[in-house]
């Protein structure tokens, strides 16, 4: 149940999406979406960042792009990979930056300062996870088995009954400050930090999802029997992170594991602390948590690509309750004065349907 190193498995579990939605929580129905689209056509929309100029700038991973959009105006084009089947993502800004991750061949952090004629390199964050490996010591993977267990694994189907954390990067979210940038290492399953001279170091480390394999998840996965009841570490796989009123980082979780609802809504979002790199468990029960927003106030909005919503965790809660109802959702992002999101995020048919839209408050 190892997680694909390709595009985090999120995008390829897209065929998965009905019956992923099945399986999320019986709760009240969201309210329905109306807002304004900024942009159609997407391909891939699966990141967002607002500057306080009003102006959007959303990524089209798989296209390769970032576009910035203002007002009534056509998109304009930050950038464009010229790299083939590159993806560009990880959007955030902070004052005339505008920060992005290229992840191809390597894996790299960029930066774009509003009126230069082109991106800059800030850092390679490939090259630190191949030096660092900051998971190495992590164990994922069956807990307690017995070595008989262990060797009827699927290994084929499923990878390795127990690993520790491999060598592997997809820089996959940002969050950028007057001094540097917080990188979300999907696939690393760490926070980093890069200063503005592009240092980085290891912020945290996120904690595998522990999942119970049941009865009914080992004959949907077709599992022998004696692994029932065993404790499966999946990887954390963090896909956003965000810089809170409070002072500390939230991140979003998507785990990895089987590309089903075989074993239930693990999405979670958690809290770390940036200096001490502390992690606490904010909320759990997603389903495709890609992306997160806090408001000001401390409220939390989850995307939750595969549940076709928008959630909310309301400050000092920990449970999670729908706010929006939309078609695959791939970003959110808060402002005063609304709530920014994309939708149709995953490539479905010839026609990209992908969009950007501004629901105001």
């Amino acid at each position: 149940m190892k997680r694909s190193t390709s595009s985090l498995a999120l995008l390829s579990a897209a065929a998965m999406a009905g019956s992923l939605a099945l399986a999320a929580p019986a709760q009240a129905a969201p309210q329905r979406a109306d807002g304004e689209t900024l942009a159609s056509h997407m391909v891939s929309a699966l990141s967002l960042a607002v500057a306080k100029d009003g102006t959007v700038y959303a990524t089209d991973n798989f296209f390769g792009s970032i576009v910035g959009l203002k007002g009534k105006a056509a998109p304009y084009q930050v950038y464009q990979s010229t790299e083939k089947n590159a993806e560009v993502g990880a959007a955030s800004t902070y004052a005339k930056k505008v920060t992005f991750t290229i992840t191809g061949k390597k894996k790299l952090v960029m930066q774009w300062k509003k009126g230069d004629a082109k991106a800059h390199q800030l850092a390679n964050v490939g090259a630190y996870e191949e030096k660092k490996n900051p998971d190495a010591g992590q164990a994922y993977g069956l807990q307690g088995v017995t070595p008989e267990c262990a060797a009827k694994w699927p290994v084929k189907q499923a990878g390795p009954a127990q690993y520790t954390g491999v060598v592997d990067s997809h820089p996959y979210s940002s969050y950028t400050t007057a001094d540097g940038v917080y990188i979300g290492e999907a696939a690393g399953n760490d926070i980093l930090w890069i200063d503005n001279s592009g240092k980085i170091k290891t912020v945290a480390v996120l904690p595998p999802t522990e999942v119970t394999i049941t009865q009914a998840a080992a004959d949907e996965l077709h599992l022998d029997a004696c692994f029932v009841g065993l404790k499966y570490w999946l990887e954390p796989v963090p896909t956003d992170v965000e810089l809170g009123p409070d002072g500390w980082l939230y991140v979003s979780s998507l785990p990895g594991g089987p590309e089903s609802a075989a074993l239930g809504a693990n999405g979670r979002v958690y809290k770390v602390n940036p200096k001490s790199g502390a992690v606490k468990l904010v909320a759990t029960g997603f389903i495709g948590t890609v992306d997160l927003a806090v408001a000001n106030n401390g409220d939390i909005y989850v995307a939750e690509l595969f549940a076709g919503q928008i959630s909310k965790v309301k400050k000092g809660s920990d449970t999670a309750k729908p706010f929006l109802k939309v078609n695959m959702p791939g970003a959110v992002e808060w402002t005063k004065d609304a709530l920014y999101y994309t939708v149709n995020a995953v490539p479905a048919g010839k026609t990209p349907k992908g969009k950007v839209i501004r629901q105001p408050w």
